[in-house]
């Protein structure tokens, strides 16, 4: 699949995105297939690519950082509630008895930086320009040699967790007793640790 690196928000985004093959195409139908996002003020980049989300597909936002992925917050309101939470997490930070971790559903992991914008993000780690960009080349060797529909080109993700709605879901699901390991099977979930 033939595709382009291209600059856009004043240079503060950069795209790997579909080539069509006509200008024209390109600024009507920007078809993102990984980014780079800067923060500005920093040095810091942070990077999505849609091979690592689950559902992602090419489209003029899906460069784009959610909210719920970067930084997923659920504050239990008992010891069992956070107890089941911890045994969803892998990574997460727990302050004043609320919980906040990365979903890393479609994020590639960089490099924790001290002083750098919100600490509560830190976990997922930042990019440099230059590292960030030779991402995005890897990125684009990979998909120049890819010749399937770009819906389905998934890549191993080892650092997905639940969102904050899955989350809630389970601990709806567990207080009615309908929580079982098909339920979780289906949805996708590990347990990493006991629960109460």
């Amino acid at each position: 699949m033939k595709t382009r690196i291209t600059r856009t928000h004043r240079n503060t985004c950069i795209e790997l995105q579909i080539d069509h093959g006509s200008p024209a195409k390109n600024k009507r139908d920007p078809l993102a297939l990984a980014s780079m996002t800067h923060f500005e003020g920093t040095s810091a980049w942070m990077l999505t690519d849609i091979r690592l989300h689950k559902t992602r597909t090419p489209s003029k936002y899906s460069g784009g950082l959610f909210s719920d992925d970067v930084s997923a917050c659920f504050t239990p309101k008992t010891k069992a509630e956070a107890v089941f939470v911890r045994s969803l997490l892998r990574e997460y930070t727990e302050e004043d008895g609320m919980f906040r971790w990365s979903t890393y559903e479609g994020l590639v992991r960089g490099t924790p930086r001290q002083g750098v914008l919100l600490e509560t993000n830190n976990h997922i780690g930042y990019f440099t320009r230059e590292d960030g960009l030779a991402y995005l080349k890897n990125v684009q060797a990979w998909w120049e040699t890819y010749e399937g529909n770009p819906a389905a080109a998934k890549v191993d993700n080892p650092h997905r967790q639940p969102g904050e709605s899955l989350v809630t879901m389970l601990l709806m699901l567990r207080k009615t007793g309908k929580l079982d390991a098909a339920a979780l099977e289906n949805l996708g979930v590990k347990l990493l640790g006991p629960t109460p």
